[in-house]
């Protein structure tokens, strides 16, 4: 979808090195003849799904990681020095970070699986619940707007402030869109500290709104 734009983002960086010359680059995955593509800073720390796996499943082999990763893909990127999934995973994350899923439903799981389910993609509950859910963060203020887009994908943008258990306030922004066959689920994510939220919105909200599916 939006060939055109990802074309012409493509075309300005061959031209004009604006994927570095604006501390930019571009990043996209294609699956099944539908491309997800957005920006995000030059120089934040790529994370990738093996990263994610080994940090949920300790001492696993290659091979296995591998069938972990097999009709997904995850790709974080962390603006701070130290790049960690597990300040992601803890919503402990002292600088930005954005985090980009793809996975593809089981014929089974698509029978149960709505636009709810995209809140709860990367965050353990349902902000919109009312209800923290056990063992994890509460949820502050949520925002939420229903996205529509050209072929029929539907989704949501959320935005929520987390209060973890040591008390830590948290800024949390996502956006999840699912085909219009709801077998394909598209979600991007991006926070930090409130803190680091506030002194960071502007270039968070250029990653977001660079996101397309």
């Amino acid at each position: 979808r939006r060939a055109a734009a990802w074309l012409s983002a493509l075309s300005l960086c061959a031209t004009a090195a604006a994927c570095t010359g604006t501390n930019f680059r571009y990043v996209n995955h294609a699956v099944n003849k539908t491309d997800m593509y957005f920006k995000v800073p030059a120089g934040w720390h790529v994370l990738s799904q093996a990263d994610f796996i080994e940090e949920n499943n300790p001492g696993l082999s290659r091979s296995q990681i591998s069938q972990f990763e097999q009709g997904s893909w995850i790709e974080a990127f962390d603006a701070g020095p130290h790049p960690s999934v597990k300040d992601l995973l803890n919503f402990n994350a002292t600088y930005p970070f954005v985090v980009a899923i793809e996975h593809s439903l089981s014929p089974q799981a698509q029978d149960s699986y709505s636009i709810a389910n995209l809140r709860t993609e990367i965050l353990p509950g349902d902000p919109l619940s009312g209800q923290a859910s056990a063992g994890g963060p509460q949820y502050l203020n949520p925002t939420y707007s229903v996205l529509s887009e050209p072929g029929g994908f539907i989704g949501g943008q959320l935005k929520v402030d987390l209060v973890g258990q040591n008390g830590t306030y948290y800024t949390y922004e996502q956006k999840g869109l699912l085909n219009r066959s709801t077998s394909q689920v598209f979600v991007i994510a991006a926070g930090c500290q409130a803190a680091c939220f506030g002194r960071n919105q502007s270039l968070i909200n250029a990653v977001m709104s660079s996101w397309n599916v």
